[in-house]
């Protein structure tokens, strides 16, 4: 990078072009990557309450949901592949939701409750956005590689970018300029949709059944099920059957083969005009199961507790969550022909979870008669919130870094494309996905309060709160990258150790290697280093 940033030639033959891949998107219609459209959401339901005896009742009702999105406006017609696939949203008008409870109070102290219902979700914005102008017409997306623009030299770009003219980043740097050439046709990149894809539906159930137990307490055991259909993945569909394989040496850490693996290489494009597809499917399943145990004791004498446990367990064949779902986000399927091969754990797949919660307010200091005594001890609150729970898979993303040339995509199938449509290492194939867990979390949190009472309605109240109290390190995140892929003839993988293969993945076993962690603090920011907080709050 400071080669290239300075334009120092080293000699190498590369001046410029240590790079290894470049996008820019350019948008020939706006000229500013924009689209406004109408998302016309429409909802309806119906429910009524039978009360069949006095210990049992019942609850009927059906939803009904639909998501009406505007036709993309211009659509990719240059070849029948992507007329396929960016001319056409489906509207899903059959998404009718029945919906099923029954409570049933068979003795005085308990009750039993059972429930299902069918619930469908909203396809993102994001994704409808991606398939109406993303298409390679409307804007057109371009992944280079220097092997693929050999004209291109960093910091250089495609197209003229809107806004204000590029200048260099700091003093000495080179100032972008554009490189007015013709990129390949096939390092465009369109997003599609297949014509029948259709919005994600879920089967929930449950079956609880809570006692009253002495003292205003209660414990309550839940089983509660999912089923996850037509979720959506997103795979790379100008990609031709493969007709050949690779295959590979997997080294030890001292440099000997452990095993031998052969994959299917993907070298064609169903349509040599266009480079991805990175086209929408409505294909993906899911299942979770878990075990929800509850003990609650509301608020009495000066104490309220609630203890909860949860053991679970979620797996589909390839669907992400949150950030990565949106924006055509998937997990990086190895083969595009097998999705199958996807099936495991969950990304967010958790065995465990504990979550107590604790409030004390003393009550002893309130029936003081010393009024001095009184106002020192009574008014406090104490509180605090325990949170542990097992680790997920999420948090590692087991990737190999790099891969061979020559193959349509990335990986080690040559078919293997990110969820922005660009090259990636892609999973090892001796491993299944998700096969490693993340670290446990333990956490923490403590409150002590003090109030005042200033007059009848007004109260003044400090507050000294500490999350995660004992300071306890959570890894949020770990290095997933297992493996290097390495070329015969370099490195560990010698011409004599892997000779009639196609190369060596190589353990990723540095200090900073595979496994270490490399984050401590959560995404939404919850868990991290301990904090201190003192705060006051008047009410009134």
């Amino acid at each position: 990078w400071a080669l290239d940033v300075y334009g120092i030639n080293a000699g190498d033959g590369l001046t410029g072009r240590h790079w290894a891949s470049f996008a820019q998107v350019t948008d020939p219609i706006t000229g500013v990557g924009k689209d406004d459209f109408h998302d016309w959401d429409t909802a309806w339901f119906i429910e009524d309450t039978w009360r069949l005896r006095p210990n049992l009742t019942l609850n009927l009702g059906v939803r009904y949901e639909l998501q009406d999105i505007p036709q993309p406006p211009t659509p990719n017609t240059a070849t029948s592949l992507t007329t396929a696939y960016t001319s056409t949203i489906n509207i899903d008008t059959n998404n009718f939701a029945p919906r099923i409870g029954i409570a049933w109070n068979p003795t005085k102290n308990m009750v039993v409750r059972a429930g299902y219902g069918m619930f469908y979700a909203k396809t993102s914005n994001s994704t409808y956005y991606a398939v109406r102008v993303e298409n390679g017409v409307y804007q057109q997306t371009f992944n280079c590689t220097t092997s693929s623009c050999p004209s291109l030299t960093f910091p250089n770009v495609i197209f003229t970018p809107p806004g204000p003219a590029p200048t260099a980043p700091f003093a000495g740097a080179l100032t972008p300029h554009v490189t007015t050439f013709a990129p390949p046709a096939l390092t465009q990149l369109a997003h599609g949709m297949v014509p029948d894809f259709v919005n994600p539906m879920v089967h929930e159930g449950e079956f609880a059944i809570e006692e009253q137990l002495p003292g205003n307490s209660s414990f309550s055991a839940s089983y509660i099920f999912s089923r996850g259909m037509h979720l959506p993945v997103f795979i790379d569909a100008n990609v031709a059957p493969a007709t050949q394989t690779h295959t590979y040496d997997v080294l030890t850490a001292s440099g000997t083969i452990a095993q031998q693996l052969t994959e299917p290489w993907y070298t064609q494009r169903i349509n040599p005009n266009t480079g991805v597809v990175l086209n929408g499917y409505s294909i993906l399943n899911s299942w979770y199961h878990g075990l929800v145990l509850t003990w609650r004791k509301p608020m009495a004498h000066g104490f309220e507790a609630m203890i909860n446990y949860t053991f679970a367990k979620s797996i589909d064949d390839g669907a992400v969550g949150g950030a990565n779902g949106t924006f055509y986000g998937t997990d990086y399927p190895l083969n595009p022909y097998n999705q199958k091969q996807e099936n495991a754990l969950s990304d967010l797949d958790q065995r465990h979870r504990f979550v107590g919660s604790v409030v004390y307010v003393p009550q002893a200091f309130k029936k003081l008669s010393n009024k001095a005594a009184k106002n020192i001890l009574d008014g406090f609150a104490f509180s605090t919130i325990v949170t542990m729970s097992s680790g997920q898979p999420g948090q590692i993303f087991n990737l190999i870094s790099g891969f061979p040339s020559g193959g349509v995509d990335g990986g080690v199938t040559g078919g293997e494309v990110t969820n922005s449509g660009g090259t990636t290492g892609g999973r090892p194939p001796q491993y299944g996905r998700n096969v490693y867990t993340g670290p446990a979390l333990h956490n923490v949190d403590f409150r002590i309060m003090r109030e005042f009472t200033l007059f009848e309605k007004y109260h003044l109240q400090f507050l000294g709160e500490a999350f995660n109290l004992f300071n306890h390190t959570n890894i949020s995140s770990l290095n997933g990258t297992s493996f290097n892929f390495t070329n015969v003839g370099g490195g560990a993988c010698t011409t004599n150790l892997a000779a009639g293969t196609n190369g060596c993945l190589v353990p990723n076993i540095n200090a900073t290697g595979f496994l270490t962690p490399t984050s401590s603090t959560s995404t939404n920011g919850l868990y991290g280093a301990r904090q201190l907080q003192v705060s006051a709050k008047f009410v009134f």
